[in-house]
């Protein structure tokens, strides 16, 4: 029923509903779901600067992180939810790579300080991606002696770190992501 409405009408009810409705509404099929999305964005960052953001960077929804900044979002927006991480910092602590490249192409601050944390620190702490995390970061200008609110750098973090890159972590870190060889 809802999907026999043209969809201009649709757009214009959607401008006058709470977040929460909105987002119901997007939930009935995914025809509506396609349409009003752009909506959804808009509303949030209306009314947050684009929190959503965040969530999207955590998860790893490149395309939402993208069409949310195409429309205005703030990319180094901290969210109190995330315990004031950027979303740059959110996607280093996730190992979204891609996420990573897009944020820093929309300006997001490569050094910028979280909670505690810079993102090559928060590089370092997750082992799993922490080498091919390490490397873009550095090699997109990441400060290897940028200290988190803690005091560390990503090198002191790594030399404490019992992961299994150790080594390598701290090699890279050291010649500052240039080759070595």
């Amino acid at each position: 029923m809802l999907g026999d409405f043209p969809p201009e009408l649709l757009i214009q009810i959607s401008h006058h509903l709470p977040p929460p409705s909105l987002l119901s509404l997007l939930r009935t099929n995914s025809t509506i779901y396609a349409l009003l999305l752009p909506e959804l964005y808009r509303c949030n960052i209306s009314s947050t600067g684009g929190h959503a953001l965040s969530f999207y960077a955590f998860y790893g929804y490149e395309s939402h992180v993208r069409a949310m900044l195409v429309r205005g979002a703030q990319v180094d927006i901290p969210n109190p939810r995330y315990r004031d991480y950027t979303p740059l910092m959110l996607a280093v602590s996730r190992g979204h790579l891609g996420i990573v490249r897009v944020l820093v192409e929309y300006g997001a601050e490569i050094n910028g300080r979280g909670e505690r944390h810079v993102p090559l620190e928060l590089a370092v702490l997750n082992p799993v991606e922490g080498l091919e995390m390490l490397t873009l970061l550095l090699d997109l200008g990441a400060k290897v002696d940028a200290r988190g609110e803690n005091g560390r750098t990503a090198l002191t973090t790594a030399g404490l770190s019992q992961s299994p890159f150790t080594a390598e972590m701290v090699a890279l870190l050291l010649h500052g992501g240039r080759d070595r060889s």
